[in-house]
């Protein structure tokens, strides 16, 4: 008999006659989680499934959050403990491969930032190996569209000059007075750094120094400006 919903009653019923017997004995095994558990809303938490008990020793889980229409994804984790071992966290995009991974978190590697996947399918998968436990984790996750039309995302959203350095400006046009979250990501999806600003409507130019805090060394990273009302993502690219 198998309870796929968390929970399963047992109800014994003896009339109270004779004769009676010696009675029925059961046992029970418990999964907190399984495979390919698909999340298809927009923003959402989930943990591993162990509530407030110690997750299961051997265990393969894997969770797919895919959320109609969008690009990409943000995972942030709210609650992380796991035993020392093999056990690990790895979140990837698209698919399971070492080509797509994204991060890797252990007992001694545990998530700082929040992780930013830069697809509309995004992949957890949690391995336990058969030593220890410990209490498991929770995240929390948000998505959204990138606008990809060109136009719209060069009248909205530019870098300039990119490639660049951290003297290059974000231009930012917004058609009214707005607050903007201005984000910084490396390819790994580790946000850098982040700032909140209060822009007027029109041509706003913003330096990425005053976003980031120190140097960006050579490499590829996502800029991402979110408004009230869009979201605008693009790839800068840093040459110094």
């Amino acid at each position: 008999i198998v309870a796929d919903r968390g929970a399963m009653t047992i109800n014994f019923v003896s009339d109270g006659q004779e004769p009676t017997a010696a009675g029925w004995k059961a046992d029970y095994s418990v999964s907190f989680c399984k495979t390919n558990i698909m999340l298809t809303e927009a923003s959402g938490s989930f943990d591993d499934g162990s509530g407030i008990c110690e997750y299961k020793k051997s265990s393969v889980c894997s969770w797919i959050i895919q959320p109609e229409d969008a690009n990409f994804i943000t995972i942030e984790f709210e609650e992380f403990d796991l035993a020392g071992g093999a056990d690990f966290v790895k979140v990837f995009k698209n698919s399971i491969s070492s080509a797509n991974t994204i991060a890797t978190f252990t007992a001694a590697n545990p998530p700082g930032e929040a992780v930013y996947v830069d697809a509309g399918l995004a992949i957890i998968q949690f391995f336990a190996d058969a030593g220890d436990v410990a209490q498991g984790w929770k995240v929390n996750y948000e998505s959204g569209t990138t606008l990809v039309d060109e136009n719209i995302t060069s009248s909205n959203l530019m870098l300039v000059p990119n490639p660049g350095n951290i003297n290059s400006q974000i231009i930012i046009n917004i058609e009214e007075n707005s607050t903007v979250n201005l984000s910084v990501y490396d390819l790994s999806g580790k946000k850098i750094n982040a700032k909140t600003i209060s822009l007027n409507a029109g041509q706003n130019n913003i330096r990425i120094s005053d976003i980031v805090n120190g140097v960006l060394e050579n490499g590829a990273y996502f800029i991402n400006a979110e408004t009230e009302n869009e979201v605008y993502t693009k790839k800068f690219i840093v040459v110094e």
